[in-house]
């Protein structure tokens, strides 16, 4: 909080003001020159009334002198706030040198003396020549006081300091330099004599030094003001005005150094001010320059002892809006009692937001907006003032955000924009205001997503990446550019999730890991980036690896693994790095499964297996510690499975079973777990199934079977809920079937062939409800030829083969996989036709040897591609392309690449001769080749 009045105007205003207002003065300036002069003539008589106030009396300087001194003030180029001020002080200048040339000249009427003819020129209007009598006096009281002796010397000492004072006080009404000269002077005449005149002259001094920008002078002039009031006060009299003295020293020593940015010595002084405040009666002065100066020392303790003093800081700001509340009341005229008041406003606002008061700290700020208001029309809005403004906007559209109030957010941010761009013309590299703007584009984008706008909140984060790309690498106080660029490029990838443009959210995700990189590599062994670029790269691993790019999201996952072993070492088990292990073996355990490398798969799955046992060991109610275990066991028990390992598979089921079961004891409406601990059951089902262990599968089907359930009656019907259900009903029917028990197999098969049935309609799209639908209706089959039913059989096979049939559709897999389960249906529908004797059994087998034929072609195009895909797999690395870039390439021009590689090799052969690398390599290509010309369809 900058002061905003001098030093001699604080101590003296509240018997020398001018009476002007801006308002005034802003009508001078906008006037035509006729209505100049007569606004100038007003000006002039409120400024007389007021000077005759202050100096007790009727003024003997001519009106004519008043308007040239007038004149002047106003034909220098300053705010109008800033003329009202020089104005207040003009006239508490004036004031004092009335007072002293008046008592001065009391002394010498009827005596033929310099003065009194200085004096009478003064009436006359002649400046110059009361000056140059003036000096002529001080000249001779020079040399009187030379001449006398030392018993004499006193009258001569205060007579020459009091003319070298009217001297100095009339340079500054006639708007000349300060004579620092003429100063010392006088508190070498004055020394231990000092009064309010004495003081007024060295308060002006002060001024004058921070107007030139001499802080060095300007502290050494307040070290002396400082000593004088403190050995005034030692005296005794006048006590209320030298504490008053001493105070302000203080406080604008303050100032001074805070200006210089040397807060250690402005922490000390602001605390001996704050100190003087509150033990003397200095904030009960109803006087507005005096409480706008208690007000900066308030604040600016309060600020620089905040890290130090945090209760007292929490008082001081109450304190802090009382007095700016009371100074609004007392001079509502005065644009700077306003701003004082915002200023206080916002810091209780940020105050109370610091202490998550959020509804108390958006009225303050509110309150700070208000306030702003009545400044501006008040007065000309500067910069300074406006940077205010738009920091209260940022705030409240911070707390608009947090009530998710989109609409609104939206709104408020058209005025913020407005004014970040404002202040930001004119820079030059690196705009002022593009912190703010920054937030502006993000709260845009988090607003337009929330409201379902996608393609504006996409605009608005592309605004966010222009700002932030342009500041990265620098260093800020204010706003961390390369933490604000990673997340720029975190949120939009995450808003393209799902969208047509994987090469751009690809690209984000890149530049974010590329980002977070580059940070760990300026500023190793930083937590936050460390973590960053672990979740980047991670991420980058996950999408990669979905979009086909296994290669390069093998890459992405082994430096993610690398990342989390570095900053786990030495961390405990305990800690998240720990968990980022077993998160980054984990997912290069999926890369590999989605490559069919079982066995690769299963090294790095049993050494995330084994971190999740070491936290569950060390603590299994921790975050993520049961979910983690389960997790993998469920893993190494699939993998175990299609490894042929079914006893390891078995018991790492078992141990995933366990596990649900135990996090169902803390909590057993977990919608995750019931879900979890019935997937268990279903896997282990299914392995005593392979076992034909027809009993121990019947046994965990139906405890799948009563979970899920549980599942679908605590939550609304989802397909995912219902197609579990169904699962495990469907599996209890067939293991009670294999066990001859009919009943019970038509009641478990009903009720699953009834579940579809009655929800058909609902997820009819979803491919895995046809597949239960085929399902029933070929199970029911079985289960009608097991009773000796073969007319029913043969109407289940029927529908079967008919939901086959109208299934065959989309893409080579879906087709191949309906072809199979219509050669099934058919074969099972020609087995009961023959047992009956059923004529029609021959014209399906035609129909049968046809779709077996389909089938056999369906294969043979399956292995051709597969057998290209193999072959093209192997170069690759020659090419420079991944699986997924050779598949998107046009046919004819993959063809060209091979062949520019081939003719390449042979050239180089013919040059330097073959060798069985260059052989093997040539080898590969043509077989590639081939497999593009021959095997791709």
């Amino acid at each position: 909080m900058k002061m905003t009045g001098g030093a001699f105007q604080i101590l003296d205003s509240g018997t020398a003001q001018s009476g002007l207002t801006e308002h005034q003065v802003r009508q001078f300036l906008a006037a035509e020159p006729l209505e100049q002069e007569r606004l100038l003539d007003s000006m002039v008589r409120q400024v007389q009334v007021s000077l005759e106030s202050a100096s007790g009396g009727r003024i003997s300087v001519p009106e004519v002198l008043m308007v040239d001194w007038l004149k002047s003030l106003l034909s220098r180029k300053r705010p109008a706030a800033e003329w009202v001020r020089r104005m207040d002080v003009w006239v508490g200048v004036a004031a004092n040198f009335e007072r002293l040339r008046t008592e001065m000249v009391a002394q010498r009427v009827g005596i033929d003396d310099g003065l009194v003819r200085a004096n009478a020129a003064l009436h006359a209007g002649n400046q110059a020549q009361f000056a140059l009598l003036l000096d002529a006096e001080i000249q001779r009281s020079e040399s009187d006081l030379h001449a006398a002796s030392p018993g004499g010397q006193l009258p001569l000492r205060r007579r020459l300091a009091d003319q070298l004072m009217l001297r100095a006080f009339m340079a500054e009404l006639r708007l000349q330099e300060f004579s620092f000269k003429d100063l010392e002077r006088v508190l070498e005449l004055r020394h231990g004599d000092e009064d309010q005149s004495v003081i007024a002259l060295l308060l002006l001094a002060v001024d004058s030094a921070q107007f030139a920008n001499e802080p060095d002078r300007s502290i050494g002039l307040l070290h002396r003001l400082r000593g004088i009031a403190e050995d005034k006060l030692q005296a005794g009299p006048a006590v209320d005005y030298w504490q008053r003295v001493q105070w302000l020293a203080r406080a604008v020593t303050a100032g001074v150094h805070l200006s210089r940015n040397d807060e250690a010595l402005a922490f000390a002084e602001f605390a001996e001010a704050h100190r003087l405040l509150d033990s003397s009666n200095i904030l009960s002065i109803r006087d507005p320059a005096v409480k706008l100066m208690a007000l900066q020392t308030l604040f600016n303790w309060a600020v620089l002892s905040s890290g130090k003093n945090p209760e007292g800081f929490s008082k001081l700001e109450g304190q802090i809006l009382k007095v700016a509340r009371d100074l609004a009341r007392m001079s509502p005229s005065r644009a700077d009692s306003w701003l004082a008041l915002a200023i206080s406003e916002l810091l209780s606002g940020t105050v109370a937001m610091s202490s998550g008061k959020m509804a108390q700290a958006e009225r303050h700020v509110e309150n700070c907006l208000k306030a702003l208001d009545k400044h501006a029309k008040l007065t000309n809005v500067v910069a300074e003032v406006s940077q205010i403004r738009l920091y209260a906007l940022t705030m409240l559209s911070y707390f608009i955000a947090q009530k998710e109030a989109w609409v609104e957010l939206l709104a408020i941010l058209k005025p913020v924009e407005g004014l970040a761009t404002e202040l930001n013309h004119g820079s030059e590299k690196t705009p002022a205001m593009d912190d703010v703007l920054y937030s502006v584009h993000a709260h845009r984008a988090l607003a337009y997503s929330s409201l379902g706008r996608k393609d504006e909140g996409l605009a608005s984060l592309g605004q966010v990446l222009e700002i932030t790309e342009r500041h990265l690498g620098e260093v800020s106080e204010a706003m961390d550019w390369e933490f604000a660029g990673w997340r720029a490029h975190v949120g939009m990838a995450v808003l393209l999730t799902g969208s047509k443009s994987p090469e751009r959210l690809l690209r984000h995700r890149k530049r974010a890991a590329e980002i977070a990189r580059n940070a760990v590599v300026r500023k190793p062994g930083h937590p936050d980036w460390e973590e960053r670029y672990w979740d980047s790269v991670h991420e980058l691993g996950e999408m990669l690896n979905e979009a086909g790019d296994t290669s390069a999201a093998f890459e992405a996952a082994k430096e993610s693994l690398k990342i989390a072993q570095r900053n786990a070492t030495g961390s405990g088990t305990e800690s998240q790095w720990s968990r980022k292990v077993f998160r980054s073996l984990w997912e290069l355990g999926t890369i590999e499964l989605d490559r069919g490398d079982g066995q690769n798969a299963m090294e790095h799955s049993e050494a995330a297996a084994r971190v999740a046992r070491d936290r569950y060991a060390l603590d299994a109610s921790a975050e993520f510690v049961l979910n983690d275990r389960w997790l993998i066991e469920n893993r190494l028990g699939s993998i175990r499975s299609s490894l042929g390992d079914d006893h390891s598979a078995l018991q790492s089921h078992q141990v995933a079973l366990s596990v649900a079961q135990e996090a169902l004891k803390s909590e057993p409406n977990s919608d995750d777990w019931i879900e979890n601990a019935a997937q268990s059951h279903e896997r282990i089902a299914r392995i005593f199934n392979d076992r034909q262990d027809w009993v121990s599968s019947l046994r965990h089907s139906q405890a799948g079977a009563v979970l899920a359930g549980r599942r679908l009656a605590a939550t609304e019907v989802n397909f995912e809920a219902l197609r579990g259900y169904w699962l495990h009903q469907f599996n209890v029917g067939r293991m009670h079937l294999k066990l001859k028990e009919h009943g019970e197999a038509r009641a478990a098969l009903t009720l699953a062939r009834d579940l579809v049935r009655r929800h058909w309609h609902r997820f009819s799209g979803e491919e895995l409800w046809q597949d239960s639908r085929w399902f029933n209706e070929q199970e029911f089959g079985h289960l009608e030829e097991s009773e000796g039913s073969l007319g029913n059989a043969e109407v289940a096979y029927a529908r079967a083969a008919s939901i086959a049939e109208e299934s065959r559709t989309g893409s080579d897999d879906v087709l191949r996989v309906w072809l199979a389960r219509a050669v099934e249906s058919l074969e099972s529908q020609v087995r009961v036709q023959s047992a009956q004797g059923n004529m029609d059994a021959l014209r399906r087998s035609s129909l049968l040897a046809t779709r077996y034929r389909d089938l056999q072609a369906a294969e043979h195009r399956n292995n051709r591609r597969i057998d290209a895909r193999k072959a093209i797999s192997f170069v690759l690395a020659d090419l420079d392309l991944s699986l997924e870039q050779a598949q998107a390439m046009p046919r004819a021009d993959l063809m060209e690449r091979l062949q520019q590689l081939i003719d390449a090799t042979r050239d180089t052969t013919r040059a330097k001769g073959m060798t069985g690398e260059r052989s093997e390599r040539i080898l590969r290509m043509q077989n590639a080749l081939f497999a593009v010309r021959h095997l791709l369809d």
